[in-house]
């Protein structure tokens, strides 16, 4: 009679049945479980460049894009860039976060904000990062499974056979072509591109003119359009600046009443984002000239070439808000018909110092 060791046998199942679940339940490794996608931090600051800051954004961008299994690259470019625009005017920094696909170009997403330089600063920014990569997760997603496809097309590609070959000596003046880094974008994200100022003034004459003329008074209205231009920002724009005189000679005073200086000008601002800042303008243009109702006399030209320029300083009192102290000067050229039908000329020199309250945006 045969003896069965049934219990061997339900052991040699049970192992069976174990190693069958194992292997099933064992994860399949590819190499896009290798796969973690790489990042660039750049930074675009709009005026002067704060080294401080930038490393301090860094390293804490750098913690929080590893905890999402992102590696911050030091290549350019990497698969994703974060770019951080940033402005730091007085004690409160202005900042815009952009996330981008360096592959091309696209924007997958923007955030802004703005906080006081303290302690919450680094919370503030953590939080930002973080939404901006929720609103951009699925973007973020394509893209990673996009990397992983071409990691696996790369890895499933034959392997050449390294053969060995004699060493050489590299050439002398090896002019091979080599990539170059993408270019770095300038764009100042943030920067405020437009400026609008209005303002009055008193009108000191000056020279020749002092003779026939008292301190009258004015007022400016201007508009420029701004760039960033190293540690300031260059401006062009229009400016209107009524005068009014005061005469004190009878007759030649009655015939310059009423001056409207009309200018293009250029404006170079330098200390930007800062509580005070200093400028310089120069401009030229031409002047409408009014005299008197009741007098009229032939020969003088209504319309005047003209000239401007100053210096002076803008203190910040708000947001993008300041006020401009502004030391100028107006230089007319009257042109007027002398007795022998020939055209003379004369210059008007004025001391204009104006205080305006100028708006950036």
């Amino acid at each position: 009679m045969m003896v069965v060791d049934r219990s061997g046998a339900r052991r040699q199942c049970v192992l069976l049945g174990l190693v069958v679940i194992l292997i099933a339940g064992t994860p399949v490794h590819s190499v896009a479980d290798d796969v973690r996608l790489s990042a660039t931090i750049r930074f675009e600051p709009a005026g002067e460049r704060v080294a401080s800051f930038e490393e301090f954004v860094r390293q804490l961008f750098v913690l929080q894009l590893e905890a999402i299994d992102i590696t911050v690259s030091g290549r350019v470019p990497a698969r994703i860039a974060v770019v951080v625009g940033y402005a730091i005017i007085g004690e409160t920094v202005e900042f815009t976060l952009s996330l981008i696909d360096d592959n091309d170009g696209q924007v997958i997403g923007v955030t802004k904000g703005s906080a006081p330089v303290d302690l919450q600063l680094d919370r503030l920014l953590t939080e930002r990062l973080a939404t901006l990569f929720e609103s951009g997760q699925i973007a973020v997603d394509s893209i990673r499974e996009d990397e992983a496809l071409r990691a696996e097309a790369r890895a499933s590609e034959p392997q050449e056979i390294a053969v060995d070959q004699p060493m050489r000596d590299p050439p002398v003046g090896d002019t091979t072509a080599r990539p170059l880094p993408a270019p770095v974008r300038t764009d100042a994200a943030g920067f405020p591109r437009f400026e609008a100022a209005t303002g009055g003034a008193p009108v000191v004459p000056a020279g020749r003119a002092s003779k026939f003329f008292g301190i009258g008074y004015g007022g400016v209205a201007r508009v420029a359009y701004r760039v960033p231009l190293g540690a300031g920002a260059f401006g062009v724009g229009l400016s209107i600046a009524p005068i009014r005189f005061v005469r004190t000679e009878p007759e030649l005073g009655a015939f310059f009443r009423y001056v409207v200086p009309v200018t293009v000008e250029a404006r170079y601002s330098y200390a930007e984002g800062r509580r005070v800042e200093g400028f310089a303008r120069i401009g030229l243009g031409a002047s409408y000239r009014a005299s008197d109702s009741s007098v009229r006399v032939d020969g003088l030209s209504p319309v005047l070439p003209c000239g401007v320029g100053g210096a002076g300083l803008s203190v910040r009192v708000a947001h993008r808000t300041q006020i401009v102290i502004d030391v100028g000067s107006t230089v007319i050229i009257n042109l007027y018909r002398g007795p022998d039908d020939s055209v003379e000329a004369e210059t008007i020199v004025a001391i204009v110092p104006s205080i305006q309250l100028s708006r950036r945006f």
